[in-house]
């Protein structure tokens, strides 16, 4: 069965529409703006059908349904009350939103117009802080955590 895009096939018929009834459709867009987007008469049927009774009771009847659901999928991903947030989420948040325990390194060769670092004590690496900003070159999965994660 060959599975139809909805979008297109409305924007097909309009721009058929449009070509039977002799106006030139020069960009097909600007068509399905005005025809859809802009058209207030459309705007206004489709308001009044979700505002009707029967649809709002079929989205009550589909909210009461689908919320145990819901909730569920989110204590699995994110926590729930009564076991605080999970141990994964607990990482992506302090990672990703909080910008925590990021440690990196940045390993850049010297070329012939880099500029000699000064002479360090033999066997150890010399560091320089970087000039500019660059994003984080390495994706690290590690199996440590960092000891300010609390546990989970």
């Amino acid at each position: 069965m060959k599975k139809t895009n909805d979008a297109m096939d409305l924007a097909v018929a309009l721009v058929e529409a449009y070509r039977k009834s002799g106006v030139a459709v020069e960009d097909p867009r600007q068509m399905v703006q005005e025809a859809v987007v802009n058209n207030q008469k459309l705007r206004s049927s489709l308001s009044d059908y979700w505002a009707s009774d029967e649809v709002q009771h079929a989205m009550a009847v589909a909210s009461t349904s689908f919320e145990p659901t819901a909730r569920a999928v989110g204590d699995a991903i994110f926590g729930g009350r009564e076991v605080g947030i999970t141990p994964e989420f607990s990482r992506v948040l302090r990672a990703q939103i909080l910008m925590k325990d990021r440690r990196w390194l940045v390993i850049v060769p010297l070329s012939a117009e880099t500029a000699i670092p000064p002479k360090s004590p033999a066997g150890s690496l010399p560091m320089f802080p970087s000039i500019a900003p660059m994003p984080f070159p390495i994706e690290f999965e590690g199996t440590e955590q960092s000891p300010l994660t609390p546990e989970g």
